[in-house]
Order: structure tokens, then sequence, then C-alpha cells
């Protein structure tokens, strides 16, 4: 399925619209898979000529628990096991070689807070 919308937005999507993936990769301790996606992800933003921004979120460990145990994620067919947040936290992360990387602290950040950080970041960089 990833495959087939990856290469639907490569080849077919007009370049005037932008898209926002989401994809948890870490250096040490992940999957394989997981830096292959992210390679993907950004080879199609690439061959599209896009403008890329690759987003680093992370929180404490407390946070972390708390967010991946929320019901709602249940209808997205997350994980819900808070207990693994410590392994989470506790890998390297993989940030890629980018020229337009943010990390952004969310632990005391609601949702809208860290989309509007984004929002600002890539307003920022049009102008």
């Amino acid at each position: 399925m990833r495959s087939a919308v990856l290469e639907t937005i490569a080849t077919l999507a007009p370049r005037t619209k932008s898209f926002v993936f989401t994809h948890a990769v870490s250096h040490d301790g992940g999957h394989r898979i997981d830096q292959e996606i992210a390679e993907q992800i950004l080879g199609v933003a690439q061959k599209r000529g896009a403008e890329t921004l690759v987003v680093r979120l992370f929180c404490d460990e407390a946070t972390l628990a708390a967010r991946i145990e929320m019901p709602s994620r249940a209808a997205r067919l997350k994980e819900r096991d808070g207990a693994r947040a410590a392994q989470y936290v506790s890998l390297a992360p993989f940030i890629p070689d980018h020229d337009w990387v943010l990390e952004i602290e969310t632990t005391n950040l609601r949702p809208e807070e860290t989309a509007d950080a984004i929002l600002n970041t890539i307003r920022s960089n049009r102008t």
C-alpha cells in the first residue's frame, strides 16, 4: 500500500500539492525497514523536486507513555502499550543527512502548538 501511495505521489500528484508523512525511525534498535521507508519518502520528494522539511518530534518517557495509551490510537490501529515508551525514548534518533531538519521537544506542547511550530518554520523558509 505504501509503495503505491508513494509512486502515485511521485508520478501523478500535481507539484502544487503538499504531503505530510509520519514515520518513527531510529539509528539503534530500530528496524532496517524503518530507515528504508524514510529513504523512500525522501526519494519521492526529491523525484518531485519538492521542498522537504524533516521534523523530529520527541518528548519525555511519561508523556510518551500517556500518548501511546490514548484510546484514540486504537481507531488508527496504533500501538497502545505505554510500557514500550521506555524502549522508544532510549533509541538513538535517526537524523537524515538532509538540508532542512527541525527538532521539537513536545513534552509540554499541545498538538496545535507543535503544528504551528512546523507551519511557522515552513512559512519562514518561503519568505
